[in-house]
């Protein structure tokens, strides 16, 4: 893939009345935070008994102006253009390795995610070199030379959640550079670390105790895909003894590593008493539970990567939880409890709903899903037994602006949380 290849761009928003790709320049006059291709869908969506009432124009309008604020670049280099971006990342040499062209602005979101270079080959045992898929996917030259300033050292993340609240302090707890790029390869797993050492525990949901397994359904995995293992970062930041398994699952992984695992656990300082395994299932949440019932009750090597109980969390990055309609039976199922019907062993039978946090590019995507969590578990949009989470800025959000989601509203993947607790 060339980088910063002179491409026709796609126009940056989506007429709100007709779809059509636009430039922004004609606008909903009350709030300005939703585009148009012309002024006459502009008045037919905008009408007094139009589609964009009232109380929906005002919301916006907050949103719009506090936005920018709310959702502000982390540092310099994240104010860049994604063409700017995309040579930065080739200037350091590292932009067509697996991981970072996935996670370059301008080429990642037409990648197709590719796990098979972390994945050992069928029929090999799980166990996979920690350090040395680390180094890959931070693309570290084999003498260990290069450009220590942006490059993220194996064994730099320790434990402790107090300390690790911002981008900033993370950086400084790791050694980088302020000018490293690092966090476009480190949002999701710092995300889903914020979620299991500061969200949970801050609404009665502690961490498992030392020594324990922590199981976590993954919905929606695409792009995290090609940099796996970027995620043990986040079993670096876990206590000491937790071993993490995650479970990727979605309609991206691609079918052929369905049911395919690899497990670090050669973590730095010799700490065998906890790791990672990642095992990706192909399919949507609620086709997967039954599959797993299927395969549980024929037994062998296709029941090896199964999880054995319930999860301690469902996470969904960037769920767009009201685009996708495949969404309502999985919530569905999640707040029945996350078991498939027949399945008497997984999921979490009998247990309660397990916690649910999702995430959405911009305040007006998370109370669209917010609103659609209350249309399906009436009236505050968490089953019985558990509490809504309010949307929150994510500390931990992508670095760079999102393009391509259709209005102007600001945006950037892994704004805001929600979901339930």
């Amino acid at each position: 893939m060339q980088p910063a290849a002179a491409a026709s761009a796609a126009p940056p928003f989506s007429c709100q009345e007709c779809g059509a790709g636009c430039d922004g320049a004609v606008r909903c006059g009350g709030c300005g935070a939703l585009a148009f291709c012309c002024d006459a869908h502009r008045r037919r969506h905008c009408a007094p008994r139009g589609r964009h009432a009232p109380e929906d124009c005002a919301r916006m309008a907050s949103q719009l102006a506090r936005g920018a604020a709310l959702l502000a670049p982390p540092f310099a280099w994240c104010k860049k253009a994604p063409q700017q971006l995309c040579r930065m990342l080739a200037a350091l040499g590292c932009h067509d390795a697996p991981a970072w062209s996935a996670a370059c602005p301008l080429h990642g979101p037409a990648a197709r995610p590719d796990a098979a270079p972390w994945l050992p080959a069928p029929g090999a045992p799980p166990a996979a070199s920690a350090r040395g898929d680390w180094e890959r996917a931070w693309h570290v030259p084999a003498d260990g030379g290069g450009a220590p300033a942006w490059r993220h050292r194996w064994g730099a993340a320790q434990p402790g959640a107090a300390a690790v609240a911002s981008w900033a302090a993370h950086y400084a707890a790791a050694g980088l550079s302020p000018a490293s790029p690092a966090a476009l390869l480190l949002h999701a797993p710092l995300t889903l670390w914020h979620v299991l050492a500061r969200v949970l525990p801050a609404h009665g949901r502690p961490l498992p105790p030392v020594n324990s397994q922590l199981e976590v359904f993954y919905l929606g995995a695409r792009g995290e895909l090609s940099f796996l293992p970027c995620f043990l970062e986040t079993a670096l930041l876990l206590p000491p003894g937790t071993r993490l398994s995650v479970h990727m699952i979605g309609p991206d992984v691609p079918p052929a590593l369905d049911g395919r695992a690899v497990t670090w656990a050669e973590l730095p300082g010799g700490r065998l008493t906890r790791g990672l395994t990642v095992a990706l299932w192909h399919g949507s949440f609620h086709s997967v539970q039954a599959a797993w019932a299927r395969r549980r009750a024929a037994g062998g090597e296709g029941a090896r990567a199964i999880p054995a109980g319930a999860p301690h969390l469902v996470f969904a990055p960037n769920a767009g939880l009201p685009a996708f309609e495949s969404w309502r039976p999985t919530l569905q199922l999640l707040a029945a409890g996350g078991r498939a019907r027949g399945d008497d062993e997984g999921g979490g039978g009998g247990a309660g709903a397990p916690p649910f946090v999702a995430t959405d590019y911009c305040e007006e995507a998370a109370h669209q899903s917010q609103l659609l969590l209350q249309a399906l578990l009436p009236p505050s949009g968490a089953p019985p037994g558990a509490a809504p989470l309010a949307a929150a800025v994510n500390p931990f959000r992508c670095p760079v602006p999102a393009g391509g989601h259709g209005t102007p509203l600001p945006a950037c993947g892994n704004a805001l949380l929600f979901g339930w607790v």
